[in-house]
């Protein structure tokens, strides 16, 4: 039973919660009252069975005794609230007493689960709140006449909030409770519904300018002492009710620009006055800058809102206690975490439903002043749930309230069921004044009628007012206004959700391997780490029964699949938010769970291939240096070896001497991270710039080389002093003659060669998502004569990484289109099940094809006739480029090869340095040509 508790509890949850919801919905469309009663009722149901579901899962996960008396507890509060209020107050609204006890019911859920002794005071507190509120409804019955005290609750909020200004304790910064006989009284939580009923008296009577004008002043000196006392969130929810209420009260549309003009102006200031202020502000802005700081706290929620997927992680398997606050402010991250997206979302369609509810019953009720409360509420209401929502989430910046009925706090409850309390009260006032009242319509007309008999009209009751405007007018503006609002308030809700779950899902991988989120230490406990196959199902890595991690071929793929244990390094570290992650259904993970095993984790497959990385391993020897192959239609890696290497499965053992070789860089994995001059590789570019610079006359260049091109106080000198006398375009490239490509770049325009090298790469980014180094070189008009001269033949300043080499050589290959380049083909679960593919991707055109077929003539000129024939007369063709790139001053160099084969279709990129070997084409060439030999033949 636990095993299947524990395997499927969050789904039914899911489920349940998604059936709630909708029949809040369904409720809007149906107005037949038996219709009504059935789902309604069906409601109730469904919240008992999702509070005991979630208890059960609890029980199963804790196995104590205890938690079953406490849900027993629970279901004794719900069940007596719900019943009284039913039977004590027959006309209320049925659908909001459901979605008080389920927001209650998910409440107790997580707190529970979060701290068990928190979560019983707050049952405590939620029962004084429930003997309390069911007093309200009586006393909002007798509403009639109150609106005559506005100014008293206006002096009374004010008064309040001025006695926490001055004796009230600080909390997180600001000033939010009084000490009152032992008790925190967050006189903030009850001073927003004074708030509302003193401008519902306020707009009521007087709705022109200047009763606005009054409204505004008081509203001002409430909202002025909350920013006083940096309790930011509240001074922006009193904001936000009282421009919409002026709004809805006055009819003028001006007022929302205004306001929000006046709240763009005050929001400056602050940012410039208030420490607080500009916290919050960077935090939201870029939070991952200020993660140690500032950005804690909403960077931990957005580890926990991604972390859980859409069915959550399920209770108990969160890391909420690395978010701070997490029973307050963050309660929603900690609910979207291990109750998962889908959850979220349905409490937001709740608390939603539930504000709709008060804009039914507003643009129902007969009178302004009673109108303008139940707007005020709703709005109220939903403001700070969209606040608190949005500042978890970096919706909008964070600020300090909490999510109405679920946070905890004595507080916030209290006030939260008073609220819903006095809306079920005004629902009540609307049935007993459903018959008796006469209709406004009536009464204008009334009055107009008897206008001249009375006099003026008494103030001694709002129904008795003469009005500025007929009542008809007043109600169609009142509806159209509350539409309005509703649909702000529905595309605001909507964008939030939608930016939730497109976060969420988008970023789940990089939140998720992200060094601040401890969320990877709970799959590394549940999960046996995945296995790495090559594309040929050649396992390159897995973990045996002891949960050791394996490296079959050693030290011949431990620069690209990399190690575990002393960090992470290549795919281990790229792909370890799959590995240490299992897809497998709930049934697959049943039987596991049946034997007590842990589950296996995904399995990445790679593109390399064990042939071609065995030959590029041994052609390489002895000799320090690296080669890449790829396959430039799709991108594919092939072949990786960097060389000295390491046998990952002695990483423990060799460590400290590995760390310590400064000499040899063992760790460095010299194809994606090592950088070199490039050579006369660099001519590949040189050359091109040239073509892009003389498209009509490139083909008859001609020069007389005798060894050297001196050029002002510059001379550069061919390979070993070589003369190549007569040569052209074609011969110049084929026999890597220094002095003519020096030639060539004395004439070229460096401005735009240096735009062509920007547009190859250079001091740009890679399309490679693993670590890699930056190539870069200077090209710009004003540099020397000898550094433009020595940048030309690829030395000076100039580095280039093989990787970035071969994906020049690629984009030849490929017509001038580059592919991305990708080590891994599919993950798959240990099941077979195919978890995420990883296709082709192009990452850009970088040439025309004519320029890649020009370039490609000229490397194929090398290979049939240049420094690179060692590689000619195969059973394929083949064009390439060698390099020999002087790395000191006693003209040591590099051996350097790219080129791919088959010549006119190309299937194979292979990219060679030899550290120190001298010339590419006695040392690279002919490790190429092993691996072509492989490749092709």
């Amino acid at each position: 039973m636990a095993l299947y508790v524990n395997a499927y509890g969050k789904y039914v949850l899911a489920i349940l919660l998604i059936l709630y919801t909708s029949l809040i919905y369904v409720g809007f469309w149906k107005s037949s009252k038996t219709f009504h009663s059935v789902i309604c009722g069906f409601q109730t149901f469904l919240v008992f069975l999702y509070h005991g579901l979630a208890f059960l899962c609890i029980y199963v996960k804790m196995d104590s005794f205890d938690y079953i008396v406490f849900y027993l507890f629970q279901l004794l509060i719900l069940f007596t609230y719900t019943i009284l209020f039913l039977v004590i107050y027959p006309g209320i609204s049925h659908t909001l007493l459901n979605n008080t006890c389920m927001l209650l019911a998910i409440s107790m859920i997580i707190l529970t689960r979060l701290n068990f002794d928190r979560a019983k005071r707050q049952c405590f507190m939620i029962i004084v709140s429930a003997v309390l509120a069911l007093f309200i409804p009586f006393v909002v019955r007798k509403l009639k006449g109150t609106a005559r005290f506005e100014l008293a609750y206006g002096v009374i909020g004010v008064a309040a909030l001025a006695s926490v200004y001055l004796l009230g304790t600080y909390t997180g910064g600001s000033k939010l409770y009084l000490q009152i006989l032992g008790f925190n009284l967050q006189v903030s939580e009850f001073v927003k519904i004074l708030f509302v009923v003193m401008l519902a008296g306020m707009l009521s009577k007087r709705n022109d300018f200047p009763g606005v004008v009054l409204a505004g002043i008081f509203a001002g000196m409430h909202i002025m002492i909350l920013v006083f006392s940096k309790d930011l969130g509240s001074a922006l929810l009193l904001y936000m009710v009282f421009v919409l209420m002026v709004f809805v009260g006055s009819g003028k549309w001006l007022y929302l620009p205004l306001g929000a003009m006046v709240l763009a102006g005050a929001s400056y200031i602050a940012y410039f006055h208030f420490t607080h202020f500009r916290v919050r502000v960077r935090a939201f802005m870029n939070p991952w800058d200020v993660i140690d700081n500032e950005g804690y706290q909403i960077t931990q929620s957005l580890f926990a809102i991604s972390g859980g997927g859409l069915f959550g992680m399920g209770l108990f398997r969160g890391t909420s206690k690395n978010i701070p606050n997490v029973m307050t402010d963050f309660i929603f991250s900690a609910i979207t975490e291990e109750l998962g997206l889908l959850t979220a979302v349905c409490i937001i369609l709740i608390y939603f439903g539930t504000f709709l509810l008060t804009v039914r019953l507003a643009i129902s009720l007969k009178n302004m002043y009673e109108k303008l409360i139940a707007f005020g509420l709703g709005f109220s209401f939903i403001m700070q749930v969209f606040i608190i929502i949005g500042g978890d989430t970096r919706f909008i910046p964070m600020t300090g309230i909490t999510l109405p009925l679920m946070s905890y706090g004595g507080n916030s409850v209290m006030a939260t069921m008073f609220l819903f309390s006095m809306l079920q009260g005004l629902h009540l006032y609307k049935r007993d004044h459903r018959e008796d009242t006469v209709s406004l319509q009536d009464k204008i007309s009334l009055q107009e009628n008897s206008s001249a008999q009375r006099g003026p009209a008494k103030e001694n009751d709002l129904n008795d007012q003469k009005p500025m405007v007929s009542y008809g007018k007043v109600l169609t503006r009142f509806r159209h206004q509350n539409i309005g609002v509703t649909l702000g308030v529905l595309t605001i809700f909507i964008a939030m959700s939608s930016y939730i779950v497109w976060y969420a899902t988008t970023n789940e991988q990089a939140l998720m391997e992200n060094d601040y989120n401890a969320r990877e230490k709970i799959l590394e406990q549940e999960n046996i780490r995945g296995t790495i196959y090559s594309a040929e199902g050649e396992k390159l890595a897995y973990t045996d029964e002891e949960e050791q991690r394996i490296y079959p071929y050693g030290d011949k793929y431990a620069h690209v699949v990399g190690y575990t244990g002393y960090g992470m390094s290549g795919l281990e570290d790229a792909m370890n938010y799959f590995l240490i992650s299992s897809d497998l259904t709930e049934s697959e993970k049943l039987e596991y769970a049946r034997k007590e095993e842990k589950y296996p984790g995904n399995d990445v497959t790679t593109t390399l291939q064990t042939s071609i990385q065995e030959v590029a391993w041994k052609a390489l020897g002895a000799y320090k240096g690296a080669v890449i192959v790829s396959d430039p239609t799709t991108g594919a890696i092939l072949a990786m070896v960097s060389k000295p290497s390491f046998d990952p499965n002695e990483i423990a053992a060799i460590w400290e001497d590995i760390t310590e070789d400064e000499d040899n860089s063992v760790l460095l994995n010299r194809v994606t991270q090592g950088t070199y001059p490039p050579g006369s590789t660099f001519k590949i570019l040189t050359a091109l710039e040239y073509m892009r610079e003389n498209p009509e006359d490139y083909k008859s260049y001609t020069y007389q080389c005798n060894g050297s091109f001196h050029l002002e106080d510059t001379t550069i000198h061919c390979y070993h002093g070589m003369s190549h006398g007569a040569v052209d375009f074609e011969k110049s490239f084929a026999k890597s003659c220094n002095s003519s490509f020096a030639n060539i770049g004395s004439s070229l325009d460096w401005n735009r060669f240096g735009e062509t090298l920007q547009s190859l790469l250079f001091n740009s980014d890679l399309p490679y998502d693993l670590p890699y180094t930056h190539s870069k070189v200077s090209a710009y008009a004003d540099l020397d004569t000898y550094t433009r001269l020595q940048t030309a033949i690829g030395q000076s300043t100039t580095c280039i990484t093989p990787l970035h080499l071969n994906l020049i050589t690629c984009t030849i290959a490929n017509d001038g289109i580059l592919m991305k380049p990708r080590l891994v083909s599919s993950v798959h679960t240990a099941g077979g099940a195919l978890v995420k593919a990883f296709p082709s991707e192009t990452a850009g055109t970088l040439m025309t094809a004519e320029e890649a077929e020009n370039l490609t003539e000229l490397m194929k000129a090398v290979v049939e006739s240049g420094t690179a024939t060692k590689i000619s007369g195969q059973s394929y063709t083949a064009a390439g480029k060698t390099g020999s790139a002087e790395y000191n001053n006693d003209a040591d160099s590099h051996a350097w090869f790219t080129g791919f084969a088959p010549a006119d279709d190309p299937k194979y990129c292979v990219t060679v340095i030899v550290e120190g070997g001298g010339s590419g084409g006695d040392y690279a060439v002919p490790i190429a040509r092993r691996i072509f030999d492989v490749c092709l033949e």
